[in-house]
């Protein structure tokens, strides 16, 4: 009984994983919503796109410096990790920069996610920090 539960939950885990799958879609860097190219000219000039992938109503774009970068599907970012480098000190309002700089002066942000108005970092020594819409820690 035991080895028929778990080998349906095996075959259901497949099922979803291929449905899911099924969801994602590659594409090339010239299918990417305009505001999206155009942020990724702007902030990572330097990088080209490695892999792009359409997950439902959002973007995954993988940059040849291992930058990861989510954007909605109207092309706006929802995510930046660098992983050990700093982020565009320009995605973050000055305010959220200054309380940074004040709190942990050497530590660069390396991660950003934004949700509305709303702001996570992470930062390189490890730190995460949350941000209300008015750039104050939450």
């Amino acid at each position: 009984m035991k080895q028929t539960k778990t080998m349906m939950n095996a075959i259901l885990g497949m099922m979803r994983r291929s449905v899911a799958i099924k969801n994602n879609k590659m594409v090339f860097a010239n299918e990417l919503p305009a505001d999206a190219k155009h942020f990724l000219q702007e902030n990572f000039p330097n990088q080209d796109v490695a892999y792009a992938e359409k997950k439902g109503t959002e973007y995954e774009i993988n940059l040849n410096d291992g930058t990861e970068v989510t954007f909605s599907k109207e092309g706006f970012w929802d995510k930046v990790d660098c992983k050990l480098k700093s982020i565009p000190t320009t995605l973050l309002p000055e305010n959220i920069i200054d309380n940074v700089k004040e709190l942990f002066n050497d530590a660069l942000v390396v991660c950003a996610n934004k949700k509305g108005m709303a702001y996570s970092i992470m930062l390189s020594n490890g730190v995460s920090l949350k941000f209300d819409k008015e750039g104050r820690l939450a």
